[in-house]
Order: C-alpha cells, then sequence, then structure tokens
C-alpha cells in the first residue's frame, strides 16, 4: 500500500509543467496549450516572410492553430476553436510564432491550396491518443484482474 501511495505522490508531483522562463516550455507529463499542426509549405518569398528582433527572416507556412491537452505526450483532448494560421518555428523546443490569416487571405489561400473551409485535424490528434490511453487503461484493468487471480 506504501508503494502505491509513493508511486502516485512521485506521479503527481513530476506531472507540472516546469517552465524554465517565457521561452522554454518542458512538459514532463501533461500540457495544456496552443498546438499548431503544419498544412502548407509556402514558398519562401518576401510575401511570407517576417524580420526578428536580429533582423533574420523567418519564413512563413500554413498550420492549424488549437489548444490541445496532452498526457505522456499523447493529445487527449482538443478545445477551442481550430483556424488556419501563419506560423513558423522559433526551433527552440517547438515553440512556435503565429500570425491570424485575414479573411480576404485566407479565401485565396483555400481557393490556390484546395484547404477545406472546417480545419481537419490529422487522426493522431484526433484519435490516436485517446485510443492508447484507453488501451493503456485496459492493460492496467486486464493485469489487476489476473494480478489478482493469482493471490
Amino acid at each position: 500500500m506504501k508503494t502505491k501511495l509513493v508511486i502516485i505522490l512521485s506521479v503527481f508531483i513530476t506531472s507540472i509543467n516546469v517552465k524554465a522562463n517565457q521561452m522554454l516550455d518542458i512538459p514532463i507529463l501533461f500540457d495544456i496549450d496552443d498546438d499548431i499542426e503544419h498544412v502548407i509549405d509556402l514558398p519562401d518569398t518576401e510575401n511570407y516572410s517576417v524580420p526578428d528582433e536580429d533582423g533574420e527572416k523567418h519564413y512563413f507556412d500554413i498550420g492549424i492553430k488549437h489548444g490541445q491537452f496532452t498526457l505522456f505526450f499523447l493529445p487527449i483532448v482538443n478545445y477551442g476553436e481550430k483556424e488556419y494560421v501563419y506560423y513558423y518555428d522559433n526551433g527552440f523546443f517547438s515553440n512556435y510564432s503565429f500570425k491570424t490569416i485575414p479573411n480576404e487571405e485566407l479565401s485565396d489561400l483555400k481557393q490556390k491550396y484546395n484547404l477545406p473551409d472546417d480545419p481537419k485535424l490529422p487522426f493522431w490528434d484526433e484519435w490516436g491518443g485517446k485510443i492508447v490511453l484507453l488501451l493503456i487503461i485496459l492493460l492496467f484493468i486486464l493485469g489487476a484482474k489476473f494480478y489478482n487471480k493469482g493471490s
């Protein structure tokens, strides 16, 4: 009984997000944050670029921004509105910068790149994490039943 309590407390204590600073977000066991799924590579041109503070240019791509709760790096729940955004990767633990696409540009991009009106997330983000989590729970239940039969 004491070992179970120690394990549960250890998992609880280590499942807190560690924020080293504003640019670094290291999820240990869970994360609740906005996520961006890549949709289309845009050409690296001046039309789709933005300079940062150092003057270095970053080139935008199109992605779907949505809220996501992950547990053990498995996407469990998606929440909030899904929307197309311009984004670029800062290259630091997948820290993305994004910009909302104006409606007139968005309609042109939808036609040009055949984007659906309603953004769809990949299967893994919609269902994969839920399926894996359900299988893990079932394995624990079955393991507990077989363990109890042997005792």
